[in-house]
């Protein structure tokens, strides 16, 4: 009896396991957008690999798009912390923190935020214990983060789930998601690579920095070819890069877009003079920080522009300044 006892939960625990895995397979082949699968299963070398991510992103999304909205998506490390903690301030009363999802790939990450901001879905999602700690742009641990992400937002794409890609090294004045309403029809709507040569002859590009993804045929097709041309060429690809050019040549009938760089902008905004902000983007929705490499630069920069809503002790949230008091419900 006590044997039939036994097999029967190993049984059950086996069951549970197999399909929280098949659920969370990085290899699902749904995409909710009509057109169904194409049944072609030749991805191509390590877009087979599987990654197991948790069952509760999938479920917060879900309900995040349950009442209508876009999941916000940004992975922290433990490195990342204190910028993150400036952005969930600097956002606290704009009113999009039930939509966000912070995928903390480390233990430390995912119990500091939980416990400083309950409202906010956090996700854990335990990778490479090395990369808990900051990586900075252009190394090995920072282009292994890179390829991680895309792979996870393939499984998003997979599951049907359509989102908005924004990282938390940033300064929001105001919420830019009553935007996302103009832009229909389209696969990809991302931010704009600023001209940081201050070129002449400057051709727009994109910017992985704020993008957001429709699930569709097409975003799953544009990410499966990031994956193999990421894992083909490690040392030199990029993300970015490889997005736009797939962009470009509308890869598999993808339509993309830029938004305005006036209301997305990057960190070539903190490089202008007054007289170069005044024409390409003078009151911005978002400024990123790429362009300021290393967090303790960007923590400055960000203090220097007077950005910073955390106050000395790391943890409570700063005053307000007026203009942003005037506009927390936009």
């Amino acid at each position: 009896m006590m044997k039939k006892k036994y097999a029967f939960l190993l049984y059950y625990t086996l069951l549970v396991f197999i399909s929280w895995s098949v659920y969370s397979n990085i290899t699902s082949r749904r995409a909710d957008d009509g057109d169904g699968d194409d049944g072609d299963d030749d991805d191509g070398g390590d877009v087979e690999n599987q990654i197991f991510l948790p069952l509760s992103l999938f479920t917060q999304a879900r309900e995040i798009i349950s009442v209508g909205k876009i999941p916000l998506v940004a992975t922290v490390n433990k490195g990342f912390l204190e910028l993150t903690h400036n952005w969930l301030c600097n956002t606290e009363f704009m009113h999009v923190h039930d939509q966000v999802i912070l995928i903390a790939t480390d233990l430390s990450a995912y119990t500091v935020i939980s416990k400083r901001w309950p409202d906010v879905k956090v996700t854990l999602w335990e990778i490479d214990s090395k990369l808990a700690d900051e990586q900075k742009y252009p190394s090995p641990g920072y282009r292994k983060l890179t390829l991680i992400r895309v792979k996870f937002l393939l499984a998003l794409l997979r599951h049907g789930i359509s989102f908005l890609q924004f990282e938390t090294d940033c300064f929001w004045r105001r919420s830019p998601l009553a935007r996302l309403g103009s832009y229909r029809g389209y696969d990809v709507i991302a931010a704009q690579k600023g001209n940081g040569e201050f070129a002449d002859d400057y051709t727009p590009s994109l910017s992985v920095g704020f993008v957001f993804v429709n699930a569709t045929s097409a975003a799953v097709e544009i990410w499966k070819e990031m994956i193999k041309r990421l894992e083909a060429d490690v040392t030199t690809a990029w993300e970015q890069t490889i997005l736009d050019a797939l962009c470009k040549e509308r890869f598999n009938g993808a339509n993309c877009e830029l938004f305005p760089y006036s209301a997305i902008t990057d960190g070539v905004w903190y490089k202008m003079n007054d007289a170069m902000r005044a024409t390409l983007a003078q009151d911005p929705d978002i400024i990123n920080t790429n362009w300021v490499v290393g967090n303790r630069k960007k923590v400055k920069m960000l203090k220097l522009f007077k950005q910073w809503f955390v106050e000395d002790d790391r943890d409570t949230c700063g005053k307000r300044p007026l203009w942003m008091k005037s506009e927390r419900s936009i």
